[in-house]
């Protein structure tokens, strides 16, 4: 008897509702063998692997809808992948990151984190787009009037949220949805394998629409002014457009008022500059999609 569930999960953005059948007792169909393979890779935590596969069986079969849905669900997590390892790069996960909608991501504390300036920030989400917009253009191309299956276990997809080409123990597609939704259980396993068909394509063609709005939203203004006064309270290591505002980074020790009076300058910092209204159109554009 096949059951059906709610489920909601995210990747920085934060909000990621799935509804799909389980798989159980049905007939076994053509796509097992992709599913059963590609469900290694993410073990593995070998998303290039992984699209690598993809890539060939397409090139075998330019139509096949399973495949052209695999690569949609591969390229998503590989944007996911990649803003976690620039998160990391940059120290950017604490309790203040913790409460930011869409790109908190549970990166483990980087001792080293580099430098970062306002610019690598917008490339952070530049980046973060062209991977959603890739990942959406790839599940346009699936035909869902075909019989479109792709059985995932989500407790067993791994990513290299650090960047150091191993995988550890909190590095798992869980644990990023169990930061954006609390009721997930993170340690559980049988809960998330989940058979995605047709009626799924569209709805994450939509989450993908979302996150890309989201990153016009925030590309289309100028935040300049606010990173160089109140970075310190995302990143560790901040470069200021101003180097005398130097001195206005918390250190270790530092009493929680400071931390305070910072968050409280945000706030009056919140007027900015529309630099690319055109971005405005295209997350509108995005929205309706």
């Amino acid at each position: 008897m096949s059951a059906r569930f709610s489920w909601r999960t995210a990747s920085l953005v934060g909000l990621m509702s799935v509804s799909a059948w389980l798989g159980c007792g049905r007939a076994v169909h053509a796509s097992e063998e992709l599913s059963r393979a590609l469900n290694q890779d993410f073990d593995k935590g070998d998303l290039k692997g992984a699209e690598q596969r993809v890539r060939r069986r397409l090139e075998a079969a330019p139509n096949d809808a399973d495949a052209q849905f695999a690569s949609g669900v591969v390229r998503l997590l590989q944007g996911i992948e990649q803003l976690g390892q620039a998160q990391y790069r940059h120290g950017a996960f604490n309790d203040v990151t913790r409460g930011l909608p869409v790109f908190r991501m549970p990166v483990p504390e980087n001792p080293k984190p580099e430098v970062v300036s306002y610019q690598k920030v917008r490339q952070t989400f530049l980046d973060f787009q062209a991977a959603v917009v890739a990942a959406e253009a790839e599940l346009a191309k699936v035909d869902v009037t075909k019989d479109v299956k792709l059985r995932l276990d989500f407790a067993g997809i791994r990513l290299d949220l650090t960047g150091d080409r191993r995988i550890g123990e909190g590095e798992s597609f869980l644990q990023v949805a169990g930061i954006a939704d609390r009721r997930i259980a993170v340690g559980s396993t049988d809960a998330y394998r989940v058979a995605f068909d047709a009626g799924d394509v569209p709805w994450l063609r939509g989450y993908c629409h979302f996150l890309a709005a989201f990153c016009d939203m925030v590309l289309a203004y100028d935040h300049q002014r606010l990173f160089d006064y109140c970075g310190q309270l995302v990143y560790t290591r901040i470069e200021r457009s101003d180097p005398a505002l130097a001195k206005l980074d918390i250190g270790p020790g530092e009493d929680w008022s400071a931390r305070l009076a910072d968050a409280i300058a945000a706030i009056h910092l919140m007027n900015f500059p529309c630099i690319e209204p055109d971005r405005m159109k295209s997350a509108h554009e995005h929205l309706l999609a």
